[in-house]
């Protein structure tokens, strides 16, 4: 008895560190593909090693693109009352756009999870339109040693295209690379 409980106290660790792999393992073997445009950003950070940080246009969408009632209630008033969309994708020419934002899971739909992070440009007098600025969770890329520099300054002008693998609601990042 002592000695099956020994045995499973030394495999919980070994199973938790098995399950934390399984979905992104799944995601990266049987997901879909999606391509996304990233856009400038200049990251200023000498102590992380070398990463790309990446910023994308699909981060920052005009308030139209958003279903009725998600951000602006029927006053014409912005709420923050849900910080979890779907950014619903379409395929421009092999590069993933924005279509529209639901607060609903799309079903036979390319979607990335986002959670809001803001809106800008939400005053009634303001002559720009408002901005909802949302976080998909794909922002650091790590690259190869000495590698970074490169692709930063590519990140900055815009330059980069990312390929992201989703399996339902969980998206990784499986590859940076200069656009063509």
């Amino acid at each position: 008895m002592i000695k099956n409980k020994k045995i499973l106290v030394l495999f919980i660790p070994i199973i938790v560190l098995i399950l934390m792999i399984i979905l992104p393992l799944m995601t990266y073997l049987m997901g879909e593909t999606i391509i996304l445009k990233t856009r400038p950003y200049d990251p200023r950070d000498l102590f992380r090693g070398d990463y790309v940080s990446l910023d994308y246009e699909i981060e920052e969408i005009e308030i139209d693109k958003f279903e009725d009632g998600i951000i602006v209630n029927d006053n014409g008033i912005y709420k923050n009352e849900i910080d979890k969309v779907y950014i619903v994708l379409k395929d421009l020419n092999g590069i993933h756009t924005v279509d529209y934002v639901a607060k609903d899971k799309p079903k036979n739909k390319q979607y990335l999870f986002a959670k809001i992070q803001g809106i800008r440009n939400a005053y009634k007098d303001s002559n720009e339109p408002a901005i909802v600025m949302l976080d998909c969770g794909l922002d650091n890329y790590f690259v190869p040693e000495n590698t970074g520099m490169e692709l930063e300054e590519m990140s900055r002008e815009g330059a980069l295209l990312v390929e992201v693998k989703t399996l339902g609601s969980y998206a990784i990042l499986k590859s940076v690379y200069p656009m063509e």
